[in-house]
């Protein structure tokens, strides 16, 4: 995984917005931080996560629980 960007607030809402559309759910994701990665796979993370720890391993496949 090589991360492209991390999402922003707005971008997260329109998630949000996407998975009430189409399964009828609500979820709220701002507890959250989105990542997309440079094959357009969305990963996510707590917001205990260190965002700087993830940009110093960048090409990792995995991490864990």
């Amino acid at each position: 995984m090589q991360i492209k960007k991390v999402l922003n607030k707005k971008e997260i809402e329109e998630i949000e917005a996407i998975i009430e559309k189409n399964y009828g759910c609500k979820f709220d994701l701002k507890e959250y931080n989105f990542f997309m990665t440079s094959d357009n796979k969305l990963w996510i993370v707590g917001k205990d996560v260190n965002l700087g720890q993830i940009n110093k391993i960048k090409r990792c496949y995995r991490i864990g629980i």
